[in-house]
């Protein structure tokens, strides 16, 4: 089992005395051999699973024909897209808010491109699992919603630990929800037709899909859009002409609800009457942390996790004076820990509720019990739907499988061509006792009119999202006309606008004829509304945070690595700097009190986890979170935070080694003690790798148990010590005012740094670590030189972009030239979708490959940075692997690119014995913060040594280059560099403005700051502009133009 709390404080205090004694370091040595030795048993173990699971789907020929679903006409989403930019799945739109969507268009139950490979595909019965469901999150500051092809939402919370409330399990009669269930009543029109079908879902999955036999046509259409904040599902019964469309969104706010609007209208000319059912499930699905999910592990872990609903009694109960119906659980023996202790399970489960929006709707009847809600009838056409039976409340009941069900039934007529809208909430509250109080909240203050908050809804997604432009940046109101400024209106031709290095047959080819402006301006409001719309909220630490997602939470029911979000708050910095900083806040209030590191993952409710000790000690993770604290204060100003108080783990008050209190300036003193003392320098005076750095499997990759022990011991990592030397330096300027000690002390470790990571290089490439053999003798994994053949010697890309990040005093620009054509003709050129990690392997990860990205941008190779930025669009994936879903609008961690595995999908993703990527293959946040991460950097955005921002457009090489986020706008108008930050604390930070091209720093001859006059003082190649911040617009300027 997995060690959590003291256990693991008492693990990492061992393990981080390997420095300082040799007794000490033989226990760690000995203690990771055994976990070393379960590793290697592990991949065994479950070589089978995966071999069995035959992961292979051939891709179409370009040009192939596939079946599509006819989309409705008359839908209030415009500019269909290519069919390339979607795949074989669909295509892009624009809906009536001016934002991206994407029409869903394959018929997924018919198709032969409807199924894909997980890890459970091809396993021997009853193991295997044949998968059809392609999804889509969003989401809002509370709740994700996955969005289902099938037709179905599933709702997803974080409060007490990671759980869906409505997930979807046929075997166990729980089906999801926020679809419709349709009876018409005994003389409505159309009911002779062969089509009539009298009663019916508007599922996908579950609705009728017949054709007529006189003419070929649907008798049903349907059309399904995943948009940047709501789920859209159309359906319409051609025999009666109802029209049902139906959205479910999750309106903007820390709102624990989902709000379902069903606008019912009659298309022809005769009236209709029919009963209404609104359907969502409830399926409480803890998911208690399982790291191990691969192949034939999936389903004991879902029995383990099914079993956890046999510790509640569940009911179903009505308040009349709310109109909700609502489903509670308490435990089945009384007994519980206290509310406040941590927990793996949470024993508290939530109160889920479904009640009208508008409280003057009328409910005609509810149902409750699943068993007597679908009776001897099926998920398709339910008894009681068929039979209109009345409903009724489900008593106290044992828990185990969920026999609750939330259904609310009301009777409607139609005249000809009349429409009707009802509205409906779905969530959550701690308990009965909430129901009333939380529903009149939100139709009082929150929500109130459907209609009215999705229009609310999307405004505030239209103002949080970044935009790809060519001119002036806009105000940024979310209108139409303030999108229209910016060329990315419905009818402008995005070829009209300024274009230089984007039109170039590189960056083209990388395309692969495809639109590069359209692509852009469509994926930049995307990715940047994917990201922050996956933001969870935990009651522990009462915080919210933005997770990694995909299969490590959906899945393996953990969040982490601390690296991870680390990255994701470098882009959320111009996004949205509040949910950066909480972001930090909540990592850093994991921060051990026993050590002063980080620990790998946290799970359930206020607990944390070294993944069976596997990530009991990982030596990167200080680094990344000292540099995305400086990020954050620099970016926006926000030098307050360093004084705000945050408690340590466990929050009883104790406190790490060099921290006097618990302020972040003390996390920031543990962190570093802890990197400079405990993680330490190895023989070659790098830092030490120990059980792993960004690559969690780095020490593994020699299966022989002692060789993992001595690198464990005294292995050493090449990244980790160059992304100290490029980021720490900004960290001492910071903190120098405030501990002078402590920045001398930064500055003394990564000075003793620089000339060991200076040697690693020789000629060709970084070497990516310093490894050990089993006989303890040290070799250079990945270096240039040959030795130790093929397996040693390689170019691997993890250890080439924060090399290339160094400033050419500390690397010669001739030998990062020679990295960089290595780079470009081993790993880059001939993959489809950004270079790979390795020749040998097809695997490319955007948390390495935008990192390779910013390296080329920051060395003035703009070329290739837009060539990699362009092969990382989702648009460009669909082109070279127009049959993989994943990768459409969403992905994972890692793809293949091209590979020599016959398991592996090309376009696909990635599965260990341990991790099934492939089972969850999107909505991994890597994949959208390094995204918007690297438009940063290609402009040139980017924070210094000195603690400025720098701000440097002309590294784009487009001519009149802007860059428009929410935090920062800027653009270049011949000699004059001008924009809008957007302040959203108090505080004070630094621009430094660099000329464009062609002009120099000392042709400064005027500088704004609002409308206030300032004096020009060049320096460096920069001008520096104060700006002085207090939560509102701070307008800038310098023109370099002659006076």
């Amino acid at each position: 089992t997995d060690h959590t709390d003291n256990n693991e404080a008492e693990a990492i205090n061992k393990s981080s005395a390997v420095t300082r004694s040799m007794a000490a370091q033989r226990v760690m040595a000995w203690a990771t051999h055994a976990c070393g030795v379960l590793a290697v048993l592990l991949f065994f173990a479950f070589c089978v699973s995966i071999t069995e699971a035959a992961a292979t789907h051939t891709p179409p020929h370009r040009g192939a024909v596939w079946e599509r679903v006819r989309p409705q006409s008359g839908h209030a989403f415009q500019e269909r897209a290519t069919a390339q930019d979607g795949g074989v799945f669909g295509g892009w739109v624009q809906d009536s808010y001016a934002m991206p969507a994407f029409s869903f268009e394959l018929d997924e139950l018919s198709s032969p491109y409807g199924t894909w490979p997980s890890s459970q595909s091809g396993l021997r019965p009853p193991f295997n699992r044949t998968r059809s469901d392609h999804f889509y999150m969003f989401g809002n500051r509370r709740v994700n919603a996955m969005a289902v092809d099938h037709g179905y939402v599933q709702l997803f919370m974080s409060d007490r630990g990671p759980m869906w409330s409505n997930y979807a399990e046929e075997g166990s009669q729980n089906i999801g929800g926020g679809f419709s269930y349709i009876r018409y009543n005994e003389s409505v029109v159309g009911d002779s037709s062969e089509c009539f079908e009298r009663s019916l879902s508007t599922a996908y999955i579950y609705g009728p899909h017949t054709n007529s036999s006189r003419s070929a046509t649907p008798c049903f259409s349907y059309a399904r859009h995943f948009g940047v904040a709501y789920y859209n599902t159309s359906f319409t019964d051609h025999s009666t002409n109802l029209s049902i469309s139906r959205t479910v969104f999750a309106p903007e706010g820390d709102i624990p609800s989902l709000v379902s609007k069903v606008a019912l209208r009659n298309q022809g000319s005769s009236p209709i009457t029919f009963s209404h059912f609104e359907f969502w499930d409830v399926n409480q699905w803890q998911l208690v942390v399982e790291w191990i999910r691969t192949g034939y592990a999936a389903a004991p872990g879902d029995e383990r996790r099914r079993a956890i609903n046999a510790q509640f009694l569940q009911n179903v109960e009505w308040d009349e004076s709310a109109q909700a119906l609502f489903s509670n659980m308490k435990s089945s023996n009384g007994s519980a820990l206290p509310r406040g202790e941590p927990s793996r399970v949470n024993e508290y489960p939530p109160t889920i509720f479904l009640a009208p929006l508008d409280k003057g709707t009328v409910v005609d009847s509810f149902y409750s019990n699943q068993t007597s809600f679908f009776g001897n009838g099926n998920f398709s056409v339910p008894q009681a739907v068929q039979d209109n039976i009345s409903g009724g409340l489900l008593p106290w009941t044992q828990a185990e499988g969920q026999p609750a069900a939330l259904v609310l039934r009301t009777e409607v007529t139609l005249p000809p061509n009349g429409e009707k809208t009802l509205s409906f909430l779905y969530g959550y509250c701690a308990d009965a006792g909430a129901v009333g109080t939380s529903i009149a909240r939100l139709r009082s203050e929150q929500v109130r009119d459907a209609s009215e908050s999705l229009d609310a809804t999307m405004k505030f997604w239209q103002a949080r999202s970044a935009n790809f432009v060519a001119g002036a940046s806009k105000a940024r109101d979310g209108t139409q006309e303030g999108r229209e400024q910016h060329g990315i209106s419905r009818g402008r031709d995005a070829n009209t606008l300024p274009t230089d290095i984007l039109h170039s047959r590189r960056v083209r080819g990388a395309a692969q004829g495809g639109n590069v402006l359209r692509m852009l301006q469509r994926e930049l409001p995307w990715r940047s509304c994917a990201l922050q719309a996956s933001a969870v909220y935990h009651e522990y630490y009462g915080l919210h945070v933005v997770p990694q997602g995909s299969a490590y939470l959906y899945l393996s029911g953990a969040d982490g690595a601390p690296r991870d979000q680390a990255l994701f708050s470098l882009a959320l910095n111009f996004l949205d700097p509040s949910l950066s900083k909480e972001t930090l806040s909540l990592v850093l209030s994991t921060q051990l009190a026993s050590t002063g590191g980080f620990p790998y993952s946290f799970v359930g409710y206020g607990e944390i986890s070294t993944a069976l000790g596997l990530h009991e000690f990982p030596s990167d993770l200080d680094i990344f979170m000292m540099m995305a604290i400086s990020e954050y204060v620099i970016a926006t100003g926000d030098t307050a935070f360093l004084e705000e108080a945050l408690p340590f783990y466990p929050s009883d008050g104790s406190l790490p080694p060099h921290a006097d209190g618990n302020t972040v300036l003390d996390h920031i003193r543990a962190s570093c003690y802890h990197l400079f003392s405990s993680v330490g320098i190895g023989p070659n005076g790098l830092i030490r790798i120990h059980q792993g750095d960004w690559d969690d499997g780095i020490v593994l990759t020699d299966p022989d148990p002692l060789a993992i022990v001595f690198t464990v011991a005294n292995g050493e990592s090449i990244p980790n010590s160059q992304m100290a030397i490029k980021t720490l330096p900004m960290l001492a300027t910071l903190v120098r005012s405030r501990d002078e000690t402590l920045a001398v002390d930064i500055e003394n470790f990564v000075a003793a740094l620089c000339d060991p990571v200076k040697q690693t290089l020789t000629d060709q490439w970084f070497p990516r670590a310093w490894m050990r053999d089993g006989l303890d003798r040290p070799y250079l994994r990945g270096n240039d030189q040959g030795e130790g053949g093929a397996r040693r010697s390689y170019i691997d890309l993890e250890g080439q972009p924060w090399g290339l990040l160094l400033n050419n005093s500390q690397i010669e620009p001739a030998l990062k030239a020679n990295v960089f054509n290595n780079v470009d003709r081993m790993l880059q050129h001939d993959s489809p979708i950004g270079p790979r990690l390795q020749q040998e392997t097809g695997l490319v990860w955007p948390a390495i490959s935008h990192l390779m990205t910013w390296a080329y941008a920051a060395n003035d190779r703009a070329a290739s940075a837009w060539e990699t930025l362009v092969k990382s669009l989702y648009a460009v994936h669909a082109r070279a692997f127009p049959s993989v879903w994943l990768g459409i609008w969403g992905g994972p961690d890692g793809w293949v690119s091209t590979t020599n595995s016959s398991r592996e999908q090309p376009g696909g993703t990635w599965a260990s014995p341990v991790t099934p990527v492939t089972d969850f293959p999107v909505s991994n946040q890597n994949s959208d913060a390094m995204f918007l991460l690297a438009v940063l950097r290609i402009y040139g955005i980017e924070p210094l040594p000195d603690a400025s921002l720098l701000v440097n457009l002309t590294r784009s090489g487009l001519d009149n280059p802007a860059v428009d986020f929410p935090q920062l706008s800027v653009s270049h108008s011949g000699g004059l560099v001008s924009g809008t930050f957007r302040a959203q604390v108090s505080g004070e930070t630094t621009l430094s403005i660099a000329p464009p091209s062609t002009f120099h720093a000392s042709d400064a001859s005027s500088c704004m700051v609002g409308r206030r006059s300032v004096q020009c003082a060049p320096a460096g190649g920069v001008v520096p502009l104060k700006l002085s911040l207090a939560s509102s617009d701070v307008s800038f300027s310098v023109d370099f133009s002659p006076s």
